[in-house]
């Protein structure tokens, strides 16, 4: 997932739905890549921690919808 804003440096946590974000990669200081931990589909929070502590959250009722990315199961005739 790819998260924009503002003043992201190292140390920055992220979290999804609560629960701990995989990989976070600061890519500059207005951009942050990082891997989803499993969910259920439906909205989720995200919660944006700085190494000092400071916080952001993008509340559950304004975020994307994430679904678990299932294998796609192919067709034997």
């Amino acid at each position: 997932m790819t998260l924009r804003g503002a003043g992201f440096a190292p140390g920055v946590e992220v979290r999804v739905a609560g629960e701990p974000a995989a990989d976070v990669t600061v890519v500059s200081a207005s951009e942050i890549h990082v891997t989803t931990p499993p969910l259920y589909a439906g909205p989720a929070a995200i919660t944006v921690t700085a190494a000092d502590g400071a916080e952001a959250e993008l509340p559950r009722e304004m975020a994307q919808r994430f679904h678990h990315r299932l294998p796609r199961r192919r067709r034997i005739d």
